[in-house]
């Protein structure tokens, strides 16, 4: 469903915050920061609102208008976002707060809005929410920021019409800007002057001198050993290819599993857990024991040699865990915990095995670790370079987004969305995507992006199957 004529687009625009009402300021981008330009990936969020209860029809047109005006507002209260990336003439990537804009597109479909409620959306779900053009390597040529290709905006929104009822919100972030808790941190701020309320929590941009102020991890400009680089990490230039090759995902068809636990399951999988331990009793959040479900899932289906070690990689938020970290912190703040075991160890062993593997690696992620870490990562951006996660597929399994479902607090003044949707695609292969919980039901859902043989043979592994309900997408 929702193939490119399923959309129209009606007109652009471009929202600024009030004129002049602030000097031009640069934010200078944090190790966090360049570990995600280097993935040029954009983050994208899709919300759903109903509006089939309005007794006189509803206004698209007033709508679009207060969504861009309310924009404009938010922008000079989080002025980053109106600004550009952009590379000086000296090489240091800032973010100017210029005022340049975020685009704001208009769109219409005929799709009704009850079709994007199910899985086989996901496609058109990405046309939902505008794209921005960016290609690493022309920044890295537009040394001053003088050429407008070389200036890459940060934000993007687009409103879509339904022409059988209801409406989308859809905004694209770059991730060199901002991870996902920024992103619906900016939502929030967005829906809470769009209803007229006073922002409760407004983003902190002073914290990001935090990290920046840090004491350096050799005294030399230059680290002076591959050994400084801890264990599954990898150092790679920001721009251009590294100088040891990473192992390259090849171009292959890949299916989408959506996998998904109500209430009732999550609780039977929690006393599995329990019963397998062997020693006391710990005690496992739902996203453990469900990550850990998933990872023995995915390595039963690739069928990895019991020597072989496999990792499952989890993106932490690092918000309130050190000090330099508030939790409206704004930009990058996640890092990653790994966990990592013998194919055969992580099989042989219950669930509760790869549970315990799972927790011990995200405590280890603390405060103290996180200011090591943090250090490193900008001594190695003195070099322009960043500080990577060695992921390697098919052992790996690498773990993204979050089950918090922020509905109540993306109320524009058109009630709470129907739904809201993270979109994907630019996941990488092996790649688990935690999605906002169901806001009614509760229930748990998530996304893995696997091989056809891989994704098949997981529809049909005992042990996810008892637990969760397995669908498929067809090949893409």
């Amino acid at each position: 469903m929702g193939s490119a004529s399923d959309l129209r687009f009606l007109a652009r625009s471009v929202v600024k915050p009030k004129p002049g009402s602030r000097e031009l300021e640069k934010l200078l981008l944090t190790g966090f920061d360049f570990r995600s330009l280097k993935q040029s990936i954009f983050h994208k969020r899709v919300l759903l609102f109903d509006t089939s209860k309005e007794e006189d029809g509803f206004d698209f047109e007033l709508c679009s208008k207060k969504l861009k005006e309310t924009l404009a507002i938010t922008l000079d209260k989080c002025y980053p976002f109106a600004g550009r990336l952009v590379q000086e003439e000296d090489g240091t990537l800032v973010f100017l707060s210029n005022d340049a804009g975020v685009e704001f597109i208009d769109a219409a479909s005929p799709v009704s809005i009850s079709e994007l409620l199910g899985n086989d959306s996901f496609q058109f779900e990405e046309r939902l929410c505008p794209d921005i053009p960016f290609e690493l390597e022309i920044l890295a040529k537009g040394g001053g920021g003088s050429s407008a290709a070389a200036a890459v905006p940060i934000l993007a929104a687009q409103m879509t019409r339904f022409d059988q009822g209801g409406f989308a919100i859809g905004v694209t972030f770059h991730h060199g800007a901002s991870d996902g808790t920024s992103v619906f941190q900016f939502i929030k701020v967005w829906a809470e002057i769009s209803r007229g309320d006073e922002v409760s929590s407004p983003l902190d941009f002073s914290s990001r001198a935090q990290l920046l102020n840090l004491t350096p991890h050799t005294t030399d400009s230059q680290l002076s050993t591959t050994s400084e680089i801890p264990k599954m990490f990898t150092t790679a230039p920001l721009f251009g290819a590294p100088e040891v090759e990473l192992p390259q995902q090849p171009e292959t068809a890949m299916k989408i599993l959506f996998i998904s636990l109500d209430i009732e399951a999550v609780n039977k999988l929690k006393l599995k857990v329990q019963e397998d331990q062997k020693e006391g009793v710990a005690s496992f959040s739902s996203y453990v024991i469900i990550t850990a479900l998933m990872w023995r899932a995915s390595i039963r289906a690739r069928q990895l040699q019991e020597d072989e070690e496999t990792r499952c990689f989890n993106a932490v938020n690092c918000r309130g865990r050190c000090k330099r970290l508030p939790e409206n912190h704004f930009g990058n703040a996640a890092f990653t915990a790994i966990a990592a075991a013998p194919a055969g160890h992580l099989l042989g062993n219950g669930i509760s095995f790869a549970a315990k593997l799972i927790a011990k690696s995200i405590k280890s992620v603390s405060g103290e670790y996180l200011q090591s870490m943090s250090n490193l990562m900008e001594q190695v951006k003195l070099q322009k370079s960043v500080l990577l996660a060695d992921f390697r597929p098919p052992h790996d399994v690498l773990v993204v987004g979050s089950s918090h479902n922020p509905s109540a607090e993306c109320d524009f003044g058109w009630g709470q969305p129907l739904a809201l949707k993270s979109t994907f695609m630019e996941a990488p292969l092996s790649a688990l995507i935690w999605c906002p919980r169901h806001r009614v039901t509760g229930t748990l859902e998530l996304i893995y992006k696997a091989t056809p043989a891989v994704a098949d043979a997981m529809l049909i592994d005992p042990e996810l199957t008892t637990f969760a309900k397995v669908e498929s997408s067809e090949v893409v």
